[in-house]
């Protein structure tokens, strides 16, 4: 990869903060989101000295991520703790899907500030969550940091010298998520262009396919309402298992109009089972996440 353009990197920084000014709720005591981003670009994180990653709590890691072209950091504090353990499948799917996409490892450095590490460790082995996580119980990162309270502003992409150069939590805001793909591929600036957002209601958030005989496909749809100003546009769709499939238009929706997306399952084992579907639109906000379970006899 060819070495990157610090005024691109600029561009890119400041059509991620017109994102975030999009997307986030008004100014808080540490002022408005432009605000905050201006005082955070270029800025550079330090890390303690001696932090200690394990996967799972158990198995301690020589995590190397000093040295890598890009690294994403994820800072969670006692606000932002719960809203990180019910997002630990989005994370998973989106460093495998970082990795295939940018053909090599982007270190996801995790922070957590948790006072209950048993708890932690727990829900990380439920989820089935391997990637390397430091206890920060003593709030240390922080401490030397001053990050911000928003947690939409505790997620940071770093250069090689750990100097931010995007801000934002990509699983929470798909723009952000395109905006560091930019800035770490180095695409074109017209790959930049504002994407505008529009408001989304959904018929169910959840399919029960009930008792289910296996080897015998399952079918449901949901309906997908633009209930916005602005045309709708499904961006991609991810699942949490092979056995699921998900199928829907990739014309943009007009506002008032609806779409249908199709869910299928394949139960290839018996047993209970509760899968998830997350479809990324361009509403500004976290993905939808469609729950599909049932029991195959």
């Amino acid at each position: 990869m060819m070495p990157y353009n610090t005024e691109y990197i600029k561009q890119c920084f400041i059509v991620g903060a017109m994102f975030l000014l999009v997307s986030s709720c008004s100014a808080d005591k540490e002022g408005s989101v432009t605000d905050v981003v201006s005082r955070w670009n270029g800025r550079e994180i330090v890390f303690p000295e001696n932090s200690i990653f394990t996967i799972q709590g158990k198995d301690i890691v020589d995590f190397q991520f000093h040295d890598a072209e890009f690294k994403i950091l994820c800072y969670v504090d006692e606000k932002g703790y719960m809203p990180f353990l019910k997002q630990l499948g989005l994370w998973n799917h989106y460093i495998m899907g970082l990795n295939a996409t940018m053909g090599r490892l982007v270190p996801v450095i995790f922070y957590v500030n948790a006072n209950d590490t048993d708890e932690l460790n727990m829900v990380l082995q439920h989820e089935d969550f391997r990637y390397p996580l430091c206890i920060d119980q003593s709030g240390e990162l922080n401490r030397i940091n001053h990050f911000p309270t928003q947690i939409d502003f505790q997620t940071f992409l770093l250069d090689k010298a750990n100097r931010v150069v995007g801000i934002g939590n990509p699983i929470r805001n798909i723009n952000v998520e395109k905006v560091y793909y930019d800035i770490m591929s180095n695409r074109e600036r017209e790959s930049l262009i504002t994407r505008i957002s529009t408001e989304i209601s959904v018929d169910a958030t959840e399919i029960d396919f009930g008792q289910i005989p296996i080897g015998v496909e399952q079918t449901q749809t949901i309906t997908i309402s633009n209930i916005g100003q602005n045309p709708l546009v499904i961006e991609k769709t991810s699942t949490s298992c092979g056995c699921t499939i998900v199928e829907n238009s990739k014309e943009p929706i007009a506002p008032n109009q609806k779409t249908e997306v199709t869910i299928k399952y394949n139960p290839d084992k018996k047993g209970f089972f509760s899968k998830t579907v997350t479809i990324y639109c361009n509403t500004g906000k976290m993905p939808l996440q469609i729950r599909v379970k049932g029991n195959v006899i």
